[in-house]
């Protein structure tokens, strides 16, 4: 944090008199500005705009900075990516204004009030993640691969009735690795069983891993493909299909496709389904509703399941949070970004007391500053400091009605969440 309350001034004069200079976020291969970042992808547009004046001497400041300051950093800074990263990042991306703000908002915030971020354990060191905005700054290798489900039935047991003993070996194998939880590698051998051996009496089985497998890895959209696949090829029941609609439903969600998900579910009757269908199926739709912030639906419908004959748990603790998140209060951008006026303020009402003392005493020391320079007859000095003390405090506003949207966000992914694990997913 010392380093960069530092550097930022320094690096911020060099804006000032480049803010008349706007731009659109970078945005791959001509994709729609509005596109969720997690569809973005980085490479560059197939007609580059002329590459700007005034990113190449920014960001050769900003590395600079860090070749200096790397060396005598003992500890990395507290978020990830780092401040000079995430002012790099926004340098490369955004009008240098706009980097400006969010680079002034990103200091102000660092190291603050720890509990309002996800932690992700980045090099050995619990880091705050924190990317720049319309960014995608996520690193894989953050995240555990999902455990198996290594319950009774979970998986088709390997077994000695396949057409010949090699055909069983390269089953055993395939399921092995799933069971250990490679289900890329486990997914790239049954198939490689099924190329072989065509003839397999456990060809169903494999199918059915794969499916399962894909799931399991994220690979939601491609599990989707295999279960309609499944559907045609396989003699299911009726029951047997609908639960495997059901885990479809499930993947499709994954991916934000409701409307699918819902063709998937089926109308929610407990003619069409049994009981224990029935409550997965409209515990799934609630969730849905709950995902779509339509808190409401979601708590008259499980008030509906929470009434019926075999209501469990289950339906009552969704019911409880769908009641909470109806019932609770939402930060407001407008009023934060009035507050801002007093700067500390807006961020203080969203939430983040350590910002806010932060914020409010870097912009009392600019315009301290910025009086005493035009008091003393410094007019170059005051303008300068002026302008940097204005960029702050557009940093100020900003910060605060995105930490206010940020922390109605926050709340909205804790009740799905709670709903998520009372529904066992």
């Amino acid at each position: 944090m010392a380093y960069a309350t530092v550097g930022g001034p320094a690096l911020l004069l060099l804006l000032g008199f480049s803010s008349l200079y706007a731009s659109e976020p970078v945005v791959a291969d001509g994709a729609p500005a509005g596109l969720d970042a997690r569809h973005r992808i980085s490479m560059p547009p197939t007609s580059p705009a002329p590459y700007p004046f005034y990113r190449a001497p920014l960001v050769g400041v900003l590395k600079g900075y860090r070749a200096l300051t790397s060396s005598a950093r003992v500890l990395p800074c507290s978020m990830y990516p780092s401040c000079s990263s995430f002012a790099l990042t926004a340098f490369r991306t955004y009008s240098p204004f706009k980097a400006a703000i969010l680079t002034s908002d990103r200091l102000m915030r660092c190291g603050k009030d720890r509990q309002r971020y996800a932690v992700s354990w980045i090099d050995g060191y619990p880091l705050l993640l924190d990317p720049v905005p319309g960014t995608t700054s996520a690193r894989r290798d953050d995240v555990a691969d999902p455990e198996p489900d290594e319950s009774p039935g979970a998986l088709a047991a390997p077994g000695e009735t396949c057409v010949g003993e090699t055909d069983v070996r390269a089953y055993r194998f395939a399921w092995e690795l799933q069971a250990k939880g490679e289900f890329a590698d486990a997914i790239r051998e049954y198939r490689r069983m099924l190329s072989y051996y065509p003839g397999s009496t456990r060809r169903a089985d494999a199918q059915r891993n794969i499916f399962d497998c894909q799931r399991l890895a994220g690979q939601h959209a491609e599990a989707i493909i295999s279960g309609r696949h499944l559907l045609v090829d396989l003699p299911l029941d009726e029951h047997d299909a609908q639960d495997l609609r059901l885990q479809m439903a499930w993947s499709a969600v994954e991916l934000d496709a409701h409307r699918q998900a819902r063709e998937l579910i089926g109308p929610l009757s407990p003619e069409h389904l049994d009981a224990e269908q029935y409550e997965r199926a409209a515990g799934l739709e609630g969730y849905i509703l709950a995902k779509e912030a339509k808190w409401p639906e979601a708590e008259a419908l499980f008030e509906r399941l929470s009434r019926g004959k075999e209501a469990g748990s289950v339906a009552t603790e969704c019911l409880r949070v769908a009641t909470e998140a109806e019932h609770r209060s939402r930060k407001s951008s407008g009023l934060a970004s009035g507050l801002s006026i007093i700067p500390g303020l807006g961020y203080l009402y969203a939430g983040y007391p350590r910002s806010a003392l932060s914020t409010f005493l870097i912009n009392a020391v600019f315009a301290w500053a910025t009086y005493e320079a035009f008091h003393q007859g410094r007019p170059g000095l005051g303008a300068t400091l002026g302008t940097l003390g204005l960029t702050w405090y557009g940093g100020n506003i900003y910060g605060a009605v995105a930490t206010a949207y940020r922390r109605n966000e926050q709340t909205q992914r804790k009740l799905e969440l709670r709903i998520r694990v009372a529904l066992g997913h």
